[in-house]
């Protein structure tokens, strides 16, 4: 299997999202940029998996750098723990609101492996709470 490039990665980003192409952490305005939810200096493996990527609103992006262990409570940063995105549930508010494992699901006729967005269905029994105490601030 192919890895995941910059362009492949982040158009399977904007596929998850949708035409709507809302930020996945507010789901009320338009999404600005792709960011990391791993540190790519510490885990330079498949940056561009869209595992690896949410689609967000610049206001959170800088956030998820800045308050960076807040923003492990929400799944959207990575960095307690060496637990790989696919492992790791996120809080996201688009398609609706509530935890998500973002799963690499087999290949399409191109080789390249493909993504789901999967609803956890019972936040409580992997230990989490309805939602994350904090959320990023939106765009002002």
């Amino acid at each position: 299997m192919r890895a995941w490039t910059q362009s492949t990665g982040t158009a399977a980003l904007k596929a998850r999202v949708g035409e709507s192409d809302l930020c996945e952490v507010h789901g009320t305005h338009r999404g600005a940029e792709a960011s990391h939810r791993r540190d790519l200096s510490k885990h330079p493996d498949e940056p561009w998996s869209p595992v690896n990527l949410l689609w967000v609103c610049s206001a959170a992006h800088a956030w998820f750098h800045a308050k960076s262990l807040l923003a492990d409570d929400g799944g959207w940063r990575i960095v307690r723990d060496d637990t790989p995105p696919q492992a790791r549930p996120v809080w996201l508010a688009v398609p609706w609101p509530g935890w998500w494992l973002l799963t690499l699901n087999g290949t399409d006729g191109t080789g390249a492996r493909q993504h789901l967005a999967e609803p956890v269905g019972d936040p409580a029994h992997l230990g989490l709470p309805t939602r994350p105490a904090v959320l990023p601030p939106g765009p002002t």
